[in-house]
């Protein structure tokens, strides 16, 4: 709900979004926080779902820990995609919770899923979740979150 919120307000009127999530709970709260008839919800399992048509653009934020193949997903996620949209991705490493079931532990693990999946970065970001330099980081196992815009190779 809120990515949906952000991309209004910078995009506008003149587009349209489809919001998927397998949760309904999720769906709920995206729908408190955004009451818009741009916005359609749909309850989905992504690997499920067949709009019939094809994504400008995905964004995907904090869910490829929690799947078993992270690599499926970006798959899927690519099968929705036009030759030229972009898939903008949020993920962590080293974030060992009940919840995430996929650990990486470096920002490489990352990288290397995108590249299966026949993905490329345009762009990338990652943020430390401490003031360290990336090589301590990654001695000592602490988390960076990854951002990147992604699009088809």
């Amino acid at each position: 709900g809120l990515y949906i919120s952000e991309a209004i307000s910078l995009i506008g009127k003149d587009a349209t979004y489809d919001l998927v999530d397998i949760s309904a709970s999720s769906l709920d709260m995206a729908r408190k926080l955004v009451n818009n008839d741009q916005v359609s919800y749909f309850l989905s399992d992504i690997f499920k779902y067949h709009p019939g048509k094809k994504y400008d653009f995905i964004t995907m934020g904090e869910v490829l820990e929690h799947v078993e193949d992270p690599v499926s997903l970006l798959l899927a996620l690519k099968e929705l995609l036009n030759d030229n949209g972009k898939i903008f991705i949020t993920t962590p490493t080293n974030a060992p919770t009940i919840d995430h079931i996929y650990l990486f532990r470096n920002i490489g693990d990352i990288k290397e899923i995108i590249d299966q999946a026949g993905l490329k970065a345009e762009s990338e970001i990652y943020l430390c979740a401490e003031d360290v330099e990336p090589e301590v980081a990654e001695r000592f196992k602490i988390s960076f979150l990854y951002g990147g815009l992604l699009q088809k190779k």
